[in-house]
């Protein structure tokens, strides 16, 4: 049956496997919030990069792991680029919360990272409020693969055992599946997958005291999102009609 979902971009039946319908969804800044995030950081952080030899990310994700969930009281918006599910709104801007004269660096990018797995969950909250469950969560791709922190951010945030696949390039073995189909290598879908499919890198079961303290920053998030998404959206759309205004 097919559910007509709101701020969902699509529905097609046999999109990718035939008589199954395939929904999209998507997020329009994730790798490159956090790679804006590494550009921006501090000459002390760049140096011990540099006397460490290791990058600037790596840097960022070990200082990121020592905070606790919501130790930084920071909430972001992660609207960098628009927000494409489920608000539909390329004009819509970033926003960070609860800065201090405090505030590191390191805590801007976990909330960065936190701002992404609620976005996620906004999607996924979309999908089970129309009747529609999510029974699995799968991860794939390089981020998954090189930074184990931001998938135990999303199990705690989505409650959800994350089940990270050992591949970068996930799209490209989906179309080699297909290839192999049509090209008669395999016969049927099952035998394709099983021949081809990725392993398993790791899985990530969720912890339920922090599963407990992302809620309460996700409630958060929520209301934000939804002052800030449409409710209010006219507030800094009048901002950034200036940076278009003539001077």
């Amino acid at each position: 049956t097919q559910h007509k979902v709101p701020g969902i971009s699509g529905s097609v039946k046999g999109a990718i496997i035939p008589g199954i319908y395939a929904y999209e969804a998507g997020q329009s800044a994730v790798g490159d919030l956090f790679e804006y995030v590494a550009k921006q950081a501090p000459a002390a952080y760049v140096e011990e990069a540099t006397q460490r030899g290791i990058s600037i990310f790596e840097v960022l994700n070990q200082k990121a792991e020592q905070l606790y969930p919501g130790e930084s009281g920071l909430i972001a918006l992660d609207w960098h680029n628009g927000n494409r599910s489920v608000l539909s709104d390329s004009q819509l801007t970033g926003c960070l919360f609860g800065m201090t004269l405090k505030t590191t660096h390191a805590e801007i990018y976990r909330a960065y990272m936190e701002a992404t797995a609620f976005g996620t969950k906004m999607i996924m909250q979309q999908y089970e409020g129309w009747q529609m469950t999510v029974d699995r969560v799968f991860a794939c791709g390089g981020i998954p693969k090189k930074n184990p922190l931001l998938m135990d951010i999303y199990a705690n945030v989505l409650n959800k055992k994350i089940t990270v696949i050992d591949s970068e390039y996930a799209p490209a073995i989906g179309a080699a599946i297909l290839g192999a189909i049509s090209g008669n290598a395999h016969a049927t879908f099952d035998s394709a997958i099983q021949a081809m499919k990725e392993p398993v890198l790791y899985e990530v079961e969720p912890d339920p005291t922090k599963v407990e303290r992302y809620q309460t920053l996700f409630e958060a998030y929520n209301e934000l999102h939804d002052i800030h998404g449409y409710k209010k959206a006219r507030i800094m759309r009048e901002v950034s009609q200036l940076a278009t205004a003539p001077r």
